[in-house]
Parts: C-alpha cells; sequence; structure tokens
C-alpha cells in the first residue's frame, strides 16, 4: 500500500506529514475519543509505513527487528505497526515516572539478544527520560541501529535523542515544552488514557 505523504530528513531526524493534515484534526478539543481513535490509526499507518521503509533502506536481505511499544501511549501505535512489521519481534515495557526518574514496571520477554534495528515507538515524548530509562532496560541487547517513532516529540527531546546517536522518526517534532508536558499534544486528550479509557 503506498502512503500518499513525503517526509523531509536530516541526519538523524526524519520529519513526516500526514497528507490530509490529520495531525491537526486530532489537535483539536472537543473531538470524542473514538474518532481520536480512528485518527490515530490513521496517522500511525502513515508513521509505520515510513519508518518500515526507513529501517530497512539500504538492507540487502532481511535483518532482525525489534520492535519495543512503551506503555500506555505506544500501545495506540501497535495495530499499525504490527501490520508493517510483520516479521520483527516485538517487545512491550510499562514505564512509570517515579520521584527518582522513570522505572519499569512491566516488561515482555525479549526473543533474541542481537538486532539488526530496534525501533522504540511512544505516540508523545515530552523530556525523552522515558526513552533514555528504556534504553537502560535494553542494555544488554546488541544492535547495529537504533530508531524512535513518535507521533509528536518536544524540540529538546527530538535534538537530544538525536545527539545521542538515535534515528527520530515523527511528525510533529519541534513542539513547546511546558512542565515536562508537550504542548500542543493530542488535543484535549492524553495519549496514554486515549488507550485505556473508554
Amino acid at each position: 500500500m503506498k502512503i500518499p505523504t513525503f517526509h523531509a530528513r536530516s541526519s538523524r531526524i526524519v520529519r513526516i506529514y500526514d497528507g490530509k493534515d490529520t495531525l491537526k484534526t486530532v489537535r483539536l478539543t472537543g473531538i470524542g475519543r473514538s474518532t481520536m481513535r480512528t485518527h490515530v490509526g490513521q496517522l500511525g499507518t502513515i508513521l509505520a509505513e515510513h519508518t518500515y521503509e526507513i529501517v530497512r533502506s539500504g538492507t540487502a536481505h532481511p535483518q532482525p527487528i525489534l520492535c519495543v511499544f512503551i506503555l500506555r501511549g505506544g500501545a495506540l501505535l501497535y495495530p499499525a505497526f504490527s501490520a508493517r512489521f510483520t516479521q520483527a519481534d516485538v517487545c512491550f515495557l510499562g514505564m512509570r515516572r517515579t520521584d527518582d526518574g522513570v522505572a519499569c514496571e512491566y516488561a515482555t520477554p525479549i526473543p533474541r539478544h542481537d538486532y539488526h534495528a530496534v525501533v522504540l515507538v511512544d505516540c508523545v515524548i515530552g523530556t525523552g527520560a522515558t526513552i533514555t530509562a528504556v534504553r537502560k532496560c535494553l542494555k544488554p541487547i546488541q544492535r547495529e541501529s537504533n530508531y524512535v517513532a513518535t507521533l509528536c516529540s518536544s524540540r529538546q527531546a527530538t535534538t537530544q535523542l538525536a545527539d545521542d546517536g538515535l534515528t527520530v522518526i515523527g511528525m510533529a517534532l519541534d513542539e513547546k515544552l511546558e512542565d515536562g508536558l508537550v504542548l500542543p499534544d493530542l488535543g484535549h486528550l492524553d495519549a496514554g488514557d486515549l488507550f485505556s479509557e473508554a
């Protein structure tokens, strides 16, 4: 399936644009939860397609890939990524903020210890502290390349993650950060709440 979008790429930052301005739509106030989920699903499909193309570019034959979904918000992107990365291994990490930073509360087993690429998937990235904590959890895993796929991220987090050697792929990567929160996020609904509440 050809996704009618394009992306602009720098060395470690890839900005993707959705042709129908769906991201702008989800940021409007007063949108119902089911409509938000539908739109986020559409955005996830676009993001997954571009991420797959970028991860697979330059690879002569299939190599093992691990997709890590950061809960709760990353669960919203799971259907799109699992549909595109059909041969990838999958891991779920449940992360929680604590007084000392970010801690992992839940992790599914990882099938192997070496991968061509690891793709960290989350809807929204504020300070980047969660991504840093996830990387520490995955430290024993050997991999050649590291990617982050997200719908939106603060400018600070995007820059820091790219400086740390990750390729950041997303739609809105230059957002403002106020009190640790991305503004605008996904409208008036938190990505995690959007997943977990009816």
